[in-house]
């Protein structure tokens, strides 16, 4: 009879070869690499007790298991954070080529599990590993793994995985909880910003606080107050700090010193929260000193998101920013169309060799259009009507600007008349600023009280931990609105007495207080009588601000007088 064949013969199938718990699983080669990792390199750096005991564990253990090592990796790296993991992928890449090679690399040792991976993708990596035919071991541990481990032995590694993996989100919660405590009692929980620093008065373990660095305080102090002139762009702003910091060493770049510009950790606040970008906690002064004041830096910021109407493109005079051009668009044959350009006048420097031998420079002013022909622009355009080119020089324009003061010549009569209105209307604002004041020192009282109340009720347990937390974030960052307005209160105040008295001064002397005046005096004294100057062909056009639209037209006592029932 005719011996029965077998149909699935699997005898020497590769399957079979892989899956067979009854054979032993062989590594091609004894080569091996070794991995032993601290988390930081401040570990690194002070030899750490833990980075010998790995190196320790894993010399022992390769001599006794016969293992010829390649390479050891010693190294300072996350094991929870995969993509950041640079000198974990360089070992997997180096073990994965080897593969191709007449020597292939079979062995990888770590000392325990937590050195190798605390997050699913390292694993996944490492699982591609042994099926490449690669063994890991474990040498503190005492066990590996290869492509034929039973599944209790690989369900003990995944275990011991997952439980590193966990213990690492427990302590970044811990971290997390730690410096949110941190930033609720004020103290910014990272590292300062250019012109601060930090100071660990009781050693590297202890919490920090900040104090102004010497230099570089005074250097981003100059920045905001340059910055909120609206005279300065970004990009000017690093060329002239320069010159004015000549041996002022490691200062920001263009790029940092504009991030820098809007952080608002320089008047005594900053952001931080854990997964909130926005959230705004108010600095305790003792330990975060504010560099400026917040009005200065919510000027800055206006500015710089273009709702300031004084920000403009040149860095070296007043008047840049107070004009626009007053041209007419250009059509394809060079004819004047009826749209406006409205473009604004900006600066152009130029420099010229005197005889001595020292360079000057020179400022003309002009038109800023560069996308579009303008009449007020364009050399063809103004060669064909005869004229040159429209650039003028410093000296022009200010003679421009006396046409703005010449009809507002007032008798001592009328000017006694306008101190009077103008003290009446100075105590009217007075008492109105009062009872804003009273009103906002009321309330930043009664929320200190309601704080003080909730923080007791949740000592005795009447109150949620979550609860109160949620309050007194609240309140305490209605505390600082309040806080804010306070102060804006008192400057809007002062401003309000220094531009009375350039206005009675204005009245009493006219065109000699303009001619006579510093640049910036001349700039604010023509924003005081008059806005939206026009230049064009040869001339600026403008409009009176109130009151003096009615006094550049009549001076008299009636009129005057009528001038304290309308729109002052």
């Amino acid at each position: 009879m005719k011996a029965l064949q077998k149909i699935n013969d699997l005898s020497s199938s590769p399957l079979k070869n892989r899956f067979d718990r009854d054979k032993k699983f062989i590594p091609e080669t004894n080569l091996a690499v070794a991995w032993r990792r601290v988390s930081t390199g401040k570990q690194k750096k002070s030899g750490h007790f833990s980075d010998e005991a790995q190196l320790e564990n894993i010399q022992d253990y390769v001599k006794e298991e016969e293992l010829s090592v390649v390479r050891y990796w010693d190294v300072a790296e996350t094991a929870s954070k995969h993509d950041k993991r640079r000198h974990f992928h360089e070992m997997i890449e180096r073990v994965e080529s080897s593969q191709q090679t007449s020597q292939p690399i079979k062995h990888v040792v770590f000392s325990y599990t937590s050195r190798s991976s605390r997050n699913k993708q390292s694993r996944r990596e490492l699982e591609e590993l042994l099926d490449l035919g690669v063994v890991i071991h474990f040498a503190r541990d005492g066990f590996k793994l290869d492509c034929k481990s039973a599944l209790a032995e690989y369900m003990n590694w995944l275990l011991r995985a997952f439980k590193d993996e966990e213990d690492i989100i427990i302590h970044r919660e811990n971290v997390w909880e730690g410096l949110l405590k941190r930033a609720e009692h004020g103290l910014f929980p990272g590292k300062a910003p250019y012109g601060y620093k930090n100071v660990r008065p009781d050693g590297e373990d202890s919490i920090s606080y900040f104090v102004f660095f010497e230099g570089r305080d005074a250097y981003m102090k100059k920045a905001f107050e340059m910055i909120a002139t609206g005279r300065y762009t970004e990009t000017a702003i690093s060329k002239e700090l320069d010159l004015l910091f000549p041996t002022l060493t490691k200062k920001p770049t263009t790029k940092r010193l504009s991030a820098l510009l809007r952080n608002p950790f320089y008047y005594g606040s900053f952001y931080w929260a854990k997964n909130v970008t926005d959230k705004l906690f108010k600095g305790n002064p003792e330990y975060h000193p504010p560099l400026i004041s917040y009005e200065l830096w919510k000027q800055v910021q206006d500015i710089l998101a273009g709702r300031y109407p004084k920000r403009v493109k040149q860095t070296n005079h007043p008047y840049i920013g107070v004009m626009r051009c007053g041209g007419k668009l250009l059509d394809e044959n060079g004819n004047e169309t009826d749209t406006p350009c409205n473009a604004a006048v900006t600066a152009e420097e130029k420099r010229k060799k005197l005889i001595n031998g020292s360079i000057k420079n020179f400022y003309y002013y002009h038109c800023s259009n560069t996308t579009r022909p303008c009449s007020q622009r364009s050399r063809g355009f103004l060669q064909g009507m005869g004229r040159k080119t429209m650039n003028y020089s410093v000296a022009e324009i200010e003679m421009l600007f006396e046409a703005v003061f010449q009809p507002l010549s007032f008798t001592s009569e009328v000017c006694k008349w306008m101190q009077d209105i103008l003290r009446k209307e100075h105590n009217e604002k007075s008492a109105n600023h009062y009872q804003q004041l009273s009103a906002l020192q009321d309330r930043f009282k009664m929320l200190e009280k309601m704080i003080s109340r909730a923080y007791d009720d949740k000592l005795q347990g009447d109150l949620p931990e979550y609860l109160w937390r949620q309050k007194h974030t609240q309140w305490r960052s209605e505390q600082t609105d309040v806080q804010r307005k306070i102060e804006a209160i008192g400057n809007q105040k002062e401003e309000y007495i220094q531009n009375g008295v350039l206005l009675i001064e204005l009245a009493q002397h006219t065109e000699s207080v303009y001619k006579n005046a510093s640049a910036e005096v001349k700039r604010k004294l023509v924003e005081i009588v008059s806005s939206n100057h026009v230049l064009r062909n040869g001339t600026i056009e403008f409009a009176y601000r109130k009151p003096f639209d009615i006094l550049a037209s009549a001076t008299p006592k009636e009129k005057w007088w009528s001038i304290a029932g309308s729109n002052r």
